[in-house]
């Protein structure tokens, strides 16, 4: 009797009922295993059909053993014989056995058997759910696996209606979509995992992938948002190589983009290198771990083994893309100089002159250096950083002297520093720039550029030479007919007025329909004004107005030029008429505080004290925030006062001035109010046939600023309470109190701190505690003018007291810089002599006797600066003749310091000083009886005796006596 074959066990039986046991057995590596259809045929030979549960027990001893093939051939067999019509025997289901043949098939990588197999199972009606979402993955990864994406991504969208198979389903679809070029669809599919899929490393890669897709789709803003959940939970990143990459890609990608901040964001999460490659080395490790692990499991589903062949892909790439960054030597420039440039162009300059700063002393001979240079000289100019713009480009062009990008370097520097009106600064980078890059595509209008500032800069010769050498240099450039007219304008500022004209006209036949056209043709009128041909000025005036429509931005201008020409005619009624055309027409703030001046003037010299006052209020009615409703307000009180409308006049300025009383920012208050102290210090008119009232007290004129300034909330305003004071301070100096003026004025520094205090207020105060010797307060206050108030009309007064204070600690240097600060930036309002006369200080400090010789002749030949700063001056350049030491420089010393004893006596410190000098250049002459009789001079002046010059003089008259015959030493004593 034949053996019976053995019943199958129960393990075997529920491996096959249950198709997660028979979907565990896989092969765990990714090298191809021949599957049967590989293998060439066997020959044919009769065997007995063995029964179906011996062969299900073989194949679950090949799965244990992990012969996968074995298991593949002898499944097909099976399904084979059911194919046929064999009957299966009881407790195996077809079904399973087709889900796990399917399976099987998939480990060899007999992919086609795999989605055949996969396919009839679907076709089945009475299959699982579940057994349906396995069978669909096994398909799906199959075809996937072929290359098949197109037809992989409906089979996982199917897949997707299994919970236990969801997340995996989505995954491969959102890969298969990718690999397809289906982009929306692959990020449709991405999205819908992230929100859903638990936080693991599959997350990681699919949130990887997304961001990846973004980017390539070009959006960033979902790039962005995608990189920020990521970084939410990094610990399931095993790629931080690639994310790094990733993040530098998307900061690019913003960055080319304009969105600066976005890539500053996106940079600033790469990690340097040093630390990325140990981050890196321990999550490499962690991955080898996992996937040794998950070797050694017997069972797995197909989607389990596809993600231990992506975790092993995954690794390989790991691994060559460290190789890669450990290769670079230049990873971390790379970094700050991308950092560098997202700063740059965020608008962080100063931040991003430190990042270019740190990678040019980190890696100073990396390839990105040369750029760190370019972006360095860039930064500190858009920072406002000149001196330090100046010393980057020195050093840029010491390191890179031939660099691509020194022209461009100098040419942005130039550009901002003039954007900034540090015209001697743009100055010194165009010289450097045109003499190092004269061939550089730059030069041309880096020479315009150049002309343009030595215009504003008020060196309009120059300006006139460089326009003429670009024509020279460039007769077809681009910016012919600006260098034309700019020459023109030049030659007209300069005062060379027949010159100008002439250009102009040039101009004008060259370029009839011009850029500049309306502006010369007003030039001419002006030029004809200039010349008095007042007749031709007016009618290039009325042909101006004619030819050019009423919007023209000019007409205004004109209107007021023509008022100037019919002024200078004596139409004074027609001048008035032109002048009121122009306040309604579009004119700058100067212009028409200018007009409005040549219109109160005008009024005054008819008298016509009313008209001009209703001009004012007109201008106060129309224009109520305008600046120049203070000047208003002055006009009104000063011309009502002349009407003898004091009181009235008081009102009306006192109304005006309590609605800007508490802002500090209105600095032109302080104007008004010393127009509003001069009325209350004025004695009371006189009134005929009666005696002259008392001229109330101090403390009386106090109480009334009280009622007048203070009203309301007024009160408790610490400005306001200030300008208060600081108004009776001038009402104590215009009724000729000093004392009870700097008393006023040490109330103010105690009681008020400097930031409540308006600019004009603390220029006053400056001046006030330099004179007692209070220097650090007095710092304060300039230091707080030029801070917080650079634009005012009082900012020369910071400008010029830093200066002063620089000239007493001995540097030359910074006393210069404010000085010409005061000058170039602040205007010198009411500071022009004191800045002209410390720039001279400064030069002679420092020793440039030249420059300075300059400057103090200029003051000594001043009309109008006629007093103490003449007498300085003129002792000055004997200075500076005294210095140069020739017998010829030594006797126009003499002759200057005589000139100050004899003709400014009432300046004392400054004849003591000039004796001392004058005897001085009479001993180096070697005329040493009238260096004695210099002495003896000055010692008889009794207004010197106390001074320290007198015992300075007797020391050295002591000495130079020894030097003389007794006889003449006698002679020269005084007598008694």
């Amino acid at each position: 009797m034949p053996a019976r074959p053995p019943r199958p066990r129960a393990s075997l039986l529920r491996s096959v009922a249950t198709p997660a046991a028979l979907l565990a057995a896989v092969l765990l590596t990714v090298t191809p295993v021949s599957s049967p259809a590989q293998q060439a045929p066997a020959a044919k030979v009769n065997i007995p059909q063995i029964p179906v549960p011996q062969i299900l027990a073989e194949v679950e001893t090949s799965i244990n053993n992990r012969d996968v093939a074995t298991a593949a051939m002898l499944l097909d067999r099976v399904l084979q014989r059911a194919a046929d019509g064999e009957k299966m025997p009881a407790g195996v289901d077809l079904n399973r056995l087709r889900l796990t043949a399917a399976t099987v098939h998939f480990q060899t990588q007999n992919f086609p058997r795999a989605v055949t197999v996969a396919e009839e199972l679907l076709k089945t009606r009475d299959v699982s759910l579940a057994m349906q979402g396995e069978a669909r993955m096994v398909l799906g990864l199959s075809l996937a696996l072929q290359k098949k994406y197109a037809e992989a991504i409906p089979v996982f969208r199917a897949a997707e209606q299994s919970m236990s198979h969801r997340d995996k389903a989505l995954l491969y679809g959102a890969m298969s979509a990718q690999q397809a070029g289906q982009l929306d669809t692959a990020a449709d599919a991405y999205t819908r995992l992230l929100s859903t899929a638990p936080r693991d490393r599959d997350w990681a890669d699919a949130a990887l992938s997304l961001i990846s897709l973004r980017i390539q789709q070009n959006r960033l803003a979902d790039a962005r948002s995608g990189l920020t959940l990521l970084r939410t939970d990094l610990a399931q990143v095993d790629n931080l190589s690639g994310l790094n990459i990733l993040s530098l890609q998307l900061g690019d990608a913003l960055l080319n983009a304009s969105d600066a901040a976005g890539a500053l964001t996106a940079y600033r999460t790469v990690l340097d290198k040093a630390e990325l490659l140990r981050q890196q080395a321990l999550r490499t490790r962690r991955l080898e771990t996992e996937i040794e692990r998950t070797k050694t499991l017997t069972r797995a589903d197909a989607s389990q083994i596809d993600s231990v062949r992506r975790a092993q892909a995954r690794l390989d790439q790991i691994k060559a893309a460290t190789a890669e960054i450990e290769k670079l030597s230049n990873y971390d420039a790379t970094l700050l100089f991308r950092l560098g440039t997202a700063f740059q162009q965020r608008g962080g300059a100063w931040e991003a002159a430190l990042v270019f700063e740190d990678l040019i002393k980190r890696y100073p001979t990396a390839p990105e250096a040369e750029n760190a240079w370019f972006g360095l000289v860039r930064a500190c100019s858009d920072a406002g950083r000149f001196e330090k713009t100046n010393q980057a480009a020195e050093r840029f062009l010491n390191a890179y002297p031939n660099s691509q990008y020194g022209a461009q370097a100098l040419y942005l520097a130039a550009l901002a520093a003039g954007e900034r009106k540090l015209l001697s600064t743009q100055l010194d980078f165009l010289n450097t720039a045109t003499r190092r890059f004269a061939g550089s595509e730059l030069a041309e209008p880096m020479a315009l550029m150049k002309a343009n500032a030595l215009f504003t800069a008020g060196r309009f010769g120059e300006a006139g030479d460089t326009c003429r050498d670009y024509l020279a240099q460039y007769p077809s450039g681009k910016f012919i007919e600006d260098a034309t007219y700019l020459g023109a304008m030049a030659a007209l500022a300069d005062g060379k007025i027949a010159d100008s004209a002439r250009q102009i006209e040039t101009y004008l036949a060259k370029y009839p329909d011009g850029r500049f056209v309306p502006d010369a043709r007003y030039r001419l009128a002006a030029t004809d004004y200039g010349q008095q041909n007042y007749e031709s000025a007016l009618r290039r005036t009325e042909a101006w107005l004619a030819d050019f429509p009423p919007g023209n931005p000019q007409r205004g201008e004109v209107a007021s030029l023509q008022g100037d020409i019919l002024a200078a005619l004596g139409r004074t009624d027609d001048a008035i008429t032109a002048y009121r055309s122009a306040l309604d027409l579009p004119l700058s703030d100067d212009q028409i505080g200018y007009v409005l001046d040549e219109l109160t003037r005008l009024y005054q010299t008819t008298r016509d004290y009313e008209s001009a006052i209703a001009v004012w209020e007109n201008f106060a009615r129309e224009h109520p925030d305008h600046p120049f409703v203070i000047n208003a307000a002055y006009w009104i009180a000063r011309l009502n006062s002349r009407l003898g409308r004091t009181d009235q006049a008081l009102a009306r300025v006192s109304e005006i001035a309590r609605r800007y009383i508490k802002d500090p920012a209105r600095d032109s208050v302080e104007r008004l109010l010393v127009e509003f102290a001069a009325m209350l210090a004025r004695p009371p008119r006189a009134v005929a046939g009666q005696p002259r009232p008392p001229a109330p007290t101090l403390d009386e004129l106090f109480k009334r600023v009280d009622i007048l300034l203070l009203a309301g909330d007024a009160r408790q305003s610490p400005t306001a309470q200030a300008r208060a004071l600081f108004v009776e301070a001038e009402i104590a100096s215009f009724r000729k109190n000093p004392r009870r003026q700097g008393e006023l004025l040490d109330r103010i520094t105690a009681l008020y701190p400097v930031d409540t205090l308006p600019p004009g207020i603390l220029g006053k105060l400056g001046d006030h505690l330099l004179a007692k010797g209070d220097l650090d307060l007095a710092r304060a206050c300039y230091t707080r003018i030029v801070a917080a108030y650079p634009k005012s009309i009082f900012a020369d007064f910071g400008y010029a007291g830093l200066g002063q204070l620089a000239l007493r600690a001995g540097n030359g240097e910074e006393a210069l810089q404010q000085f010409n600060n005061a000058i170039d930036l602040a205007g010198a309002r009411f500071k022009l002599l004191d800045a002209t006369l410390g720039r001279a200080r400064a030069l002679l400090l420092l020793n440039r006797l030249e420059e300075a010789r300059d400057l103090f002749e200029q003051i000594a030949g001043n009309r109008s600066w006629r007093g103490e700063a003449t007498a300085e001056s003129v002792y000055s350049l004997g200075q500076i003749f005294l210095k140069r030491g020739t017998p010829e420089d030594l006797a126009q010393a003499q002759a200057r310091f005589q000139r100050v004893y004899i003709s400014y006596k009432k300046f004392v410190p400054w004849v003591a000083r000039s004796y001392l000098a004058g005897s001085e250049a009479f001993e180096k002459l070697g005329q040493t009886q009238e260096a004695v009789n210099t002495l003896y001079e000055m010692l008889r002046d009794k207004r010197i005796a106390e001074l320290p010059e007198a015992a300075t003089a007797r020391e050295r008259l002591a000495s130079l006596e020894l030097r003389l015959p007794a006889t003449s030493a006698a002679a020269s004593a005084p007598q008694s």
